[in-house]
């Protein structure tokens, strides 16, 4: 069996044959945050670590558990 993931849950993952499984991210506060960082930087600032909160949205294309697969990802920890 073999799973293809896709990230950032484009809107034509679902339509794919068999629907992409995704990694779904908020890509503006994504953009956001690292304009921060950017402004923080600039300004003689230390970056700081942010973690973004992630979901798994299982489709088609996954051959293994969503849970099985959320592990193996990392995705149970966020």
């Amino acid at each position: 069996h073999v799973s293809v993931i896709g990230y950032n849950d484009n809107p034509h993952a679902a339509w794919c044959e068999p629907a992409l499984t995704t990694v779904r991210q908020d890509t503006r506060q994504a953009g956001a945050l690292l304009v921060e960082q950017l402004m923080r930087i600039l300004e003689g600032g230390a970056p700081r670590s942010i973690t973004m909160p992630a979901e798994l949205v299982v489709r088609e294309s996954c051959a293994g558990s969503s849970r099985a697969l959320g592990g193996a990802l990392g995705l149970d920890r966020l």
